[in-house]
């Protein structure tokens, strides 16, 4: 997960994760902020950084992985749009 975060999150950016201890690594990544979030203690965030909203995009990608069945590096940005596009468009 370090390699993809990495190569497809432009350092200085926020990294917004649930409290999963495989995510410790990232507190050690230099140019990356990590926000934590914990389901449990109700914390779930707000407006698009909620969990509700990210966990919403990540619904959606699966729905798109069982559309595609591969998704590949190459054309990766271009399922992230359809995705986006899903959500705006509610469908």
């Amino acid at each position: 997960m370090k390699n993809f975060i990495e190569r497809y999150i432009e350092k200085g950016n926020k990294l917004i994760t649930d409290g999963w201890l495989g995510y410790t690594f990232i507190d050690n990544m230099d140019g990356y902020v990590r926000e934590v979030h914990i389901h449990d203690a109700s914390d779930l965030g707000f407006g698009i950084n909620s969990m509700s909203h990210i966990e919403s995009i990540c619904s959606h990608l699966k729905a798109i992985k069982e559309i595609y069945y591969i998704i590949t590096h190459q054309n990766f940005m271009l399922y992230l749009n359809e995705v986006e596009w899903r959500i705006k468009n509610k469908s």
